[in-house]
């Protein structure tokens, strides 16, 4: 046998070693990545260890406060709270006020600042949670696989996080522990039905511009250079694993019987209407399926944000017993039918 021969045969042997390696370690990857997230949502979310205040500011009727939170799981969160001056200095009277809590869950960009969004109104508590990512703050090219555990690890350490902000923030006098509305937006609505599914002290749930079927999404938000066949399978398939364990529609039912409502966008142009559908298909009643007008909230739409969330605080504030009506089909009523439809 010739010495070409034989070094052919070897790096044929060697490629086979090769691509069996990858295929075991892409089977072993896909059953730890897609396995039930529960028992990991629960050791990450622990006890509240500490509570740390890094800063507090009053202004305008309000004082807001950001702290740092660390759970026994040595999970560490960070958070924001605006509380009407009014609670805090009647917190402590017998006839005090107690406020509904609005936390809010949004975008990774805004994170915490999300409570300067909403506008100044004194019948609410509004808290809100930055992401606990650790990874590159703008990752870049192939540093954008390097940091996609880290991206895992933030958004499955979201809703520990959630949980350890409700530990925090509802023995407090100023707070109705029997009225906390999740609001999640954007990245933050599946998560924020998982929080719902997962707490029962969340009375609604609120998923702005989210939806289900998180791998179809991601595949229709691959930059087109990506959207070929080469690159778009391997890509759709990594991507769809590491979201197996957040997809929403696993939680979504845990949610009832407290409410859901899922508001979303007519010309949403990062989420198909099928990923809408199948987060409202997987839901049980009570449950609400409510269309605006324009296009998908982002962090250079933030005064689109703030209209949505001017639309949900009149729901909020009416306080009325029962859950919202169901929608039979994808109906599209107008913002002021929105703002003006009993809870």
């Amino acid at each position: 046998m010739s010495f070409s021969k034989k070094l052919r045969i070897r790096a044929l042997a060697a490629l086979g070693l090769l691509l069996n390696g990858v295929l075991i370690f892409a089977v072993v990857a896909w059953f730890v990545l897609t396995r039930d997230a529960g028992p990991r949502f629960e050791e990450r979310y622990g006890e509240l260890s500490g509570a740390e205040r890094e800063s507090a500011a009053e202004g305008e009727g309000f004082v807001t406060e950001r702290w740092r939170l660390t759970s026994t799981s040595g999970l560490r969160c960070e958070m924001a709270v605006r509380t009407p001056t009014s609670a805090v200095e009647a917190a402590s009277a017998v006839d005090a006020e107690p406020r509904p809590l609005v936390l809010i869950l949004g975008g990774h960009r805004t994170g915490r600042d999300a409570v300067e969004l909403l506008p100044p109104d004194d019948r609410f508590v509004v808290a809100a949670l930055s992401y606990p990512y650790h990874g590159p703050a703008k990752p870049k090219g192939l540093e954008v696989a390097t940091a996609l555990p880290a991206i895992r690890g933030a958004l499955l350490d979201a809703p520990p996080c959630l949980r350890l902000t409700l530990d925090h923030l509802l023995p407090r006098p100023s707070v109705d522990s029997g009225r906390v509305e999740m609001l999640g937006v954007s990245l933050g609505a599946p998560l924020a039905v998982i929080t719902g599914a997962l707490d029962e002290r969340i009375s609604r749930v609120w998923s702005i511009h989210g939806g289900g079927d998180l791998p179809a999404m991601l595949a229709f938000n691959l930059p087109e250079e990506v959207q070929n066949p080469f690159l778009g399978p391997p890509a759709k398939f990594v991507g769809g694993t590491l979201l197996a364990q957040l997809q929403p529609e696993l939680y979504a039912a845990e949610v009832a019987p407290r409410p859901l409502v899922m508001i979303n966008a007519e010309d949403d142009e990062r989420i198909p209407r099928s990923c809408v559908a199948s987060l409202y298909a997987a839901a049980r009643e009570p449950k609400e399926l409510l269309w605006v007008e324009g296009e998908h909230v982002g962090p250079r739409r933030q005064q689109v944000l703030t209209e949505l969330l001017r639309l949900v605080l009149p729901r909020i504030a009416a306080g009325v017993e029962g859950g919202p009506q169901a929608s039979s089909s994808l109906a599209s009523p107008s913002p002021e039918a929105l703002s003006s439809a009993a809870p």
